[in-house]
């Protein structure tokens, strides 16, 4: 499975990872919001940061996210935020990775939702978010609860 799609080279580079992506998970992976969450996703298992995920970063990230526990899963929704990986989720990366998630909301829409999670969430009052306020947030539940659901979609592809 790995090795067919890595063609020999030893990883998967992005565009064999969205390659495999859109046949595991179907065309909402071929669009343009898609293949933004394909990148977040890619960035999150490509540990070294090669450039390529090996079959031990590939193993190693479906592990996490079909068995890790609620804390590890919680971390790598963090990160898929934290896209500068400053420790702190701003405004700005906010909003784009939630315009990946919900890619049929407006502008307006996204704005209204961001300033919605900045202001539940956001107890330093600094407009970003620390891990400690994304783990308290009720947006780190939901995102789990949605990544939950697409891996349980994948699991039954493979």
């Amino acid at each position: 499975f790995f090795d067919s799609q890595a063609h020999g080279r030893g990883g998967l580079s992005f565009s064999d990872f969205q390659e495999l992506m859109t046949r595991l998970m179907g065309p909402m992976y071929a669009d343009q919001s898609g293949r933004a969450l394909s990148w977040t996703l890619f960035r999150q298992f490509d540990t070294d940061e090669s450039g390529s995920i090996d079959a031990r970063e590939m193993l190693a990230g479906l592990a996490m996210l079909c068995r890790g526990s609620l804390e590890d899963r919680v971390q790598v929704v963090f990160r898929m935020f934290d896209r500068d990986r400053s420790g702190r989720i701003d405004q700005h990366e906010l909003t784009a990775v939630l315009g990946q998630l919900l890619p049929t909301k407006t502008r307006q829409e996204l704005a209204r939702i961001t300033e919605n999670v900045l202001r539940s969430a956001d107890l330093t009052g600094d407009r970003r978010l620390n891990w400690s306020e994304f783990r308290s947030s009720v947006l780190s539940a939901q995102l789990v609860r949605l990544i939950d659901e697409g891996v349980h979609q994948l699991e039954g592809v493979l």
